[in-house]
């Protein structure tokens, strides 16, 4: 019986595929006709009115009429890239308000509320401000100068084997005389 059920679904598959390309050709097809080249087939979203493609697949060019604030005002509203994540687009007019609510920021904004997370912490110096940058700069001369001192009280103070060459020296002489 599967493989009734599974011919069954190819011919309805197949039957299918025929269709939508009829409607291609006739241009009858209603939905976006923005070729997804990684699926190798059509967007299936319904067009905006006017154009061949839908809302996410506009192109910037393009532009659409619109109905606004209940006046039937048409204006023409242009989509751009998304200032915070590139990935997706959105209305010019409505760029302050997404901004606020774009998944990217949210997202962001969970992860600097992490106990365990810290802004630029693989980044290099590269990455910081000027203020951390004066602040950095100050913090590496200081760390600099008590290395010298380190270095000079070190010179100071003999090591451990010129301690004991001078020992073994100072006894030799001592089991001489």
């Amino acid at each position: 019986m599967e493989t009734t059920e599974k011919v069954f679904l190819d011919i309805q598959r197949k039957r299918r595929k025929q269709v939508k390309t009829k409607a291609k050709e006739t241009g009858q097809w209603k939905c976006c006709m923005f070729k997804i080249v990684r699926k190798n087939r059509y967007c299936n979203i319904s067009r905006v009115p006017g154009s061949l493609f839908c809302g996410n697949h506009l192109p910037i060019t393009d532009a659409i009429a619109s109905k606004k604030s209940q006046k039937y005002k048409i204006t023409t509203r242009h989509r751009i890239p998304c200032p915070v994540d590139a990935s997706h687009t959105i209305y010019e007019y409505d760029l302050a308000k997404h901004v606020l609510v774009c998944n990217r920021v949210k997202d962001a904004d969970i992860m600097k509320k992490l106990p365990y997370y810290s802004h630029n912490i693989n980044s290099g110096t590269h990455c910081t401000s000027e203020d951390e940058d004066k602040m950095s700069v100050n913090t590496a001369r200081q760390q600099e100068i008590a290395t010298e001192k380190e270095e000079e009280s070190d010179h100071l103070i003999p090591s451990t084997k010129d301690q004991q060459a001078v020992l073994k020296q100072h006894m030799s002489l001592v089991l001489v005389n």
